[in-house]
């Protein structure tokens, strides 16, 4: 939906860039990011999102892309939709899990290369914190699961919202059962 609000306004007639069709194209690795991290099935419009995206990765103009990409040990040039799913998007969704997305952001728009190292070593950071927030969260739960029951009932209020989701999905995957 973002990148269709972005097409749209960079092709509406008061916008500065309705001439200048290359901008869209600088768009794509966000675009393709985002597809990826939707889980989006990878047919049709979202296919070639990604697979163009996949080629604006490498020369992105966003120094903290490139730095997410460092970090995470990840050469743009032949990175995979897995890359992205696996490596890079748990690291920008770990501030969201674990406080504010404010970090996430930072990241995305740092103007230097300071900036950007910044904000990817909050990232990680947060994204260890994370790990072991859901280790911990996780042991608990699989003690509070009765097995006799079929679906998987655990609570705790000291629980983090962003966390849940995550718990939820191992201990369905761990059990068999909703």
């Amino acid at each position: 939906v973002s990148w269709k609000f972005a097409q749209g306004l960079l092709r509406h007639s008061d916008s500065p860039y309705v001439n200048d069709l290359d901008k869209e194209k600088w768009l794509l690795d966000l675009a393709m990011i985002g597809t990826v991290a939707d889980v989006m099935p990878l047919l049709g419009e979202n296919r070639a999102i990604v697979h163009f995206g996949k080629q604006v990765l490498p020369i992105t103009r966003r120094v903290g892309l490139a730095a997410l990409f460092r970090e995470s040990r990840i050469n743009p040039s032949i990175l995979t939709a897995e890359d992205i799913s696996f490596r890079i998007v748990p690291l920008l969704n770990a501030a969201g899990r674990m406080g504010h997305p404010q970090s996430a952001l930072n990241a995305l728009l740092a103007g230097t290369e300071e900036q950007a190292m910044a904000a990817v070593k909050e990232l990680t950071a947060l994204n260890n914190e994370r790990r072991a927030v859901s280790k911990s969260i996780v042991e608990d739960a699989v003690s509070q699961v009765d097995d006799s029951l079929p679906f998987i009932f655990v609570a705790n209020t000291a629980w983090p919202a962003g966390i849940v989701g995550l718990v939820a999905g191992r201990l369905a995957s761990q059990f068999s059962k909703p």
